[in-house]
């Protein structure tokens, strides 16, 4: 049986110019995570995450993190935020 693959969104052009602020060995783990992790499993993967990011989950590519929600409805899943772990959580 075939799974269903998640269609991997930015929730904005900020979202994917943060992407390509970073250094360009951290796009390429960050694109074969979504790849590889977000399209296939994304709530199997990522961390669920509290207080002001309920809703949200959290996926680690190296010291980088990738904040995320789904929606399984639609099978869409909205990348809100990549950055470092010590600047992500912020709002």
């Amino acid at each position: 049986m075939e799974r269903i693959r998640f269609t991997v969104v930015f929730a904005d052009q900020e979202v994917l110019n943060e992407i390509r602020r970073l250094p360009k060995s951290v796009q390429i783990l960050i694109a074969r995570a979504m790849k590889d992790r977000l399209e296939v499993a994304p709530l199997s993967f990522g961390k669920p995450l509290k207080y002001s990011w309920k809703g949200h989950r959290s996926l680690r590519v190296s010291d980088y993190r990738i904040i995320y929600r789904v929606d399984e409805e639609k099978v869409i899943v909205t990348i809100v935020k990549a950055d470092i772990r010590r600047d992500v959580y912020e709002i």
